[in-house]
């Protein structure tokens, strides 16, 4: 930060569930600095932060990251007329959804922020609104892109702002 000038509200960092656990007392000061900075701190895949969640709970975390790849894509061709295809498609988008949607009640209940992400389908953006959530990524809404690629966007963003 003191090398770029860049402000910190404006850098977000994502960590893994997996980062925190490997050196917890180091992890732990790493965050409370960075957030006493001002550096927004995001735990990614949160679906899957039930085996830690006493840690994650206990720093200053800003936001979880839902990630939605769990959930089954469509059927399509043969499987799609399958009837046991069909229903272990069913269970399978049913307990996919349920995980989302703890892991979201999880993340409001410690007052986070929550991202949804690999948002692939427009089916995907259907459930953003039914779970009230409006913070999202994914291929979807835009795929990456090169540095070069952002600057020309973010010049023209510029232009008509």
């Amino acid at each position: 930060l003191d090398e770029t000038g860049l402000p910190a509200e404006l850098i977000d960092i994502e960590l893994a569930e997996t980062a925190l656990t490997l050196d917890e007392e180091r992890a732990s000061e790493a965050i409370r600095r960075l957030h006493d900075l001002g550096v927004t701190i995001a735990i990614d895949d949160f679906a899957s932060a039930d085996q830690h969640s006493e840690l994650i709970r206990q720093l200053p975390i800003d936001q979880a990251k839902v990630d939605f790849s769990i959930l089954p894509p469509a059927l399509t061709g043969a499987e799609a007329e399958d009837v046991l295809a069909i229903r272990r498609h069913g269970e399978r988008r049913r307990a996919g959804h349920a995980a989302i949607e703890r892991a979201i009640q999880q993340a409001r209940t410690w007052g986070l922020d929550v991202t949804a992400k690999r948002i692939e389908t427009i089916e995907h953006l259907t459930l953003l609104r039914q779970f009230g959530i409006s913070r999202a990524q994914g291929y979807v809404l835009g795929r990456p892109v090169s540095e070069s690629e952002f600057g020309e966007f973010a010049s023209k963003l510029r232009k008509i702002a």
